[in-house]
């Protein structure tokens, strides 16, 4: 069967509760991953000097959204 699946979550419980059905009756033997993709914002023209680059403001964000992840795993 599948030895790796890659589920998308937004952190609703809705899709939490169907990673975990998918998780336990699709694939009940294979690494599930959990990801969560947030649509780059774009600032306005004139707020863009001043702003960090996208890659920062994903990476100052990034152990909030481990924790959550974290939180919702299985022990």
């Amino acid at each position: 069967m599948f030895r790796r699946v890659v589920i998308g979550v937004d952190f609703s419980d809705a899709s939490l509760a169907a990673a975990r059905w998918a998780a336990m009756h699709l694939a009940p033997d294979a690494e599930v991953v959990l990801a969560h993709v947030l649509p780059e914002p774009v600032a306005p023209p004139y707020l863009q000097p001043h702003l960090p680059p996208a890659e920062e403001f994903s990476a100052a964000l990034a152990p909030v959204y481990y924790g959550g992840l974290r939180e919702r795993s299985p022990p």
